[in-house]
């Protein structure tokens, strides 16, 4: 059922908006994060990691329409992200036997790469499409690009000691 929503979404914004491009990059990221479900999936309950990844992508499509004009909600998605991400990738190490030190540098340096991936798309949106989109600039400042980067490993950090929390249960 999400899926045929977000397809709705997506088949709508190109007859509506025409940014074809934008249509592409939206379905390689719901492509990215269905790949971390399957790669963790083994390992972990991924029903409600699921759940929370949609409703995520959803709450990201609204804020292409002008939410992420508002003040603070762009870092309020960084964070989100990042600990969703801890979350998922504090268990799935743990459950693969990484421990200590070990365990907390590895999930803080995989979200770190994928919010780095993440600006790195932002930059090449912004270098090869900004002046033929009707959205704008992706990465306004170089100070956005630090506070972004810094909110998914602040996310990633709040994901973490929740993983560690509630061990058993979280995911």
């Amino acid at each position: 059922v999400l899926l045929q929503i977000i397809f709705i979404i997506l088949v709508l914004r190109l007859f509506l908006i025409g940014e074809l491009i934008l249509v592409l990059y939206q379905i390689g990221f719901i492509a990215a994060a269905e790949l971390i479900i399957f790669v963790t999936k083994r390992k972990i309950k991924t029903d409600e990691i699921r759940l929370v990844m949609w409703i995520l992508i959803i709450v990201h499509e609204i804020g292409l329409l002008g939410l992420y004009d508002l003040y603070g909600f762009d870092t309020l998605m960084h964070v989100s992200w990042g600990l969703l991400l801890g979350l998922i990738f504090a268990q799935f190490l743990e459950k693969n036997n990484v421990r200590g030190k070990r365990l907390w540098v590895s999930t803080i340096l995989l979200v770190s790469i994928i919010g780095l991936g993440w600006e790195i798309a932002e930059f090449s949106w912004d270098y090869l499409f900004e002046k033929n989109s009707i959205f704008g600039l992706a990465q306004p400042s170089l100070f956005d690009t630090i506070k972004d980067i810094t909110t998914n490993i602040i996310g990633a950090i709040i994901g973490f000691f929740a993983s560690k929390k509630f061990n058993k249960n979280i995911i």
